[in-house]
């Protein structure tokens, strides 16, 4: 409590742009919870509609697909815009609006709601890939590199209490109103949400410096061809080319078994909207107290180091969850794993914007989400037929070695440099002094 108050009077005598910048992304974020909280439900609204095991495997898929298609083109075309954030602010704002459809299909196409609902999943990647493309620039301007570590994991501490709570309320209410109106009342509300939260990014402010550099960029993206200017990233960027393989490999793993958690939780196990509800609220308290350890963790040793404590913990779930399928146990596990992943997510997301070039920022977050969107894509569909082949507990164990493969990459090619073997065991040992 005393940290809320305490957020609440640095909100209250806010003055300059890069407070009211902060404030804002704080208020969007907390309106945004709406939307992401509804959103959690999306999987359990597919297989309420009927949707089979292959439709499943395809609502983890096709968007990736979508959006691995679209992100060099969306790079393109903020690149060359004089002023990008309006057409970032815009195409978040047309994928807020798309849920209304998630209301509307059960009630004019009800045979066919759940290949529509996946299929509206799938479209709003074309406007979320333009807002993507441009969100972490767009940050990186906005935040100071001094107060980013404060502001992101406030921002996460913010939306893991607030989808904490929500999702275990709508859990409640979608267990005790009838389907499919209990689901069309919450993504109704969560649209409300969304397009306030769009209306708090909106009153962002850039810098004038950071504009002009947005500028002086858009003119040098006029003349530099797509493939050459992809290929001169990858090759002037030791550190940038690293995270993205890396990160590919060892959230490959994490795809492999994404939609074996839906069919395992609810179809094998039989899990209520309740459950899923509680499931949900666990991961999102345990995010915030996760956030709270690991801001800490990373600003006493730095982000490199977190990061590299923090992998080994984090590729243990599947594994845990492939012995124990447990409905109940599976709560402790999810408790587990969202306490130890803001290890990884705050300290990777640092690195990240650290290691984005200066010129053409766009282009180099579209190759990295491209990278990553085609693996998740790829992996969702390999995951649900090698587990038809060899069963889904085997499956978990496959998709576990594929995140501990990737976890080791980063040992093996460091991300920035206090991240080599050398400088880890110098510091280790210091820490042993």
């Amino acid at each position: 409590m005393s940290r809320l108050m305490g957020l609440w009077h640095r909100v209250a005598r806010a003055r300059t742009r890069e407070e009211m910048n902060t404030v804002y992304l704080y208020l969007e974020i907390v309106f945004y919870s709406f939307l992401g909280a509804a959103a959690s439900f999306d999987g359990t609204y597919v297989v309420r509609l009927g949707a089979t095991n292959r439709l499943i495997a395809l609502q983890s898929s096709l968007p990736a697909l979508a959006a691995a298609l679209a992100y060099i083109p969306a790079a393109r075309f903020l690149e060359r815009r004089q002023s990008p954030f309006g057409w970032i602010v815009g195409s978040l704002t047309a994928v807020r609006l798309m849920y209304l459809f998630m209301v509307i299909w059960p009630m004019a196409a009800m045979p066919q709601a759940a290949p529509l609902v996946v299929a509206t999943i799938v479209t709003m990647q074309l406007p979320a890939v333009v807002f993507a493309t441009g969100w972490s620039p767009l940050l990186a301007d906005v935040i100071p590199e001094r107060s980013r570590a404060r502001v992101l994991s406030w921002r996460m501490m913010l939306m893991s209490g607030m989808v904490g709570l929500l999702t275990y309320g709508f859990g409640l209410w979608l267990e005790r109103a009838p389907f499919p109106q209990n689901y069309q009342l919450m993504y109704g509300i969560a649209v409300v949400g969304g397009v306030i939260s769009v209306t708090m990014l909106g009153r962002l402010k850039l810098p004038p410096t950071e504009a002009d550099e947005a500028h002086h960029s858009q003119l040098e993206a006029q003349q530099a061809p797509v493939l050459s200017g992809a290929i001169e990233l990858l090759r002037e960027n030791r550190y940038f080319r690293s995270i993205l393989l890396n990160t590919v490999v060892f959230n490959s793993g994490f795809w492999l078994v994404m939609p074996l958690y839906t069919i395992l939780f609810i179809k094998q196990l039989g899990a209520s909207d309740g459950w899923v509800g509680m499931r949900t609220m666990i991961l999102q308290a345990g995010g915030l107290l996760g956030y709270i350890i690991w801001r800490r963790v990373t600003e006493r040793w730095g982000e490199g180091k977190t990061l590299l404590v923090a992998l080994p913990l984090v590729t243990t779930f599947p594994f845990l969850l492939a012995a124990f399928p447990d409905l109940t146990i599976i709560l402790v596990l999810s408790a587990w794993i969202s306490i130890t992943s803001p290890g990884v997510d705050l300290p990777h997301s640092m690195i990240f914007m650290s290691q984005l070039p200066r010129r053409r920022r766009h282009m180099a977050v579209a190759l990295y989400s491209m990278a990553m969107n085609v693996a998740a894509f790829v992996m969702p569909i390999v995951g649900v037929q090698l587990s038809e082949m060899i069963g889904l507990v085997p499956t978990l164990l496959v998709g576990g070695a594929v995140r501990v493969v990737g976890a080791a990459l980063f040992y093996l090619r460091p991300i920035k440099e206090d991240m080599s073997p050398r400088a880890l065991l110098r510091w280790g040992r210091a820490r042993g002094d």
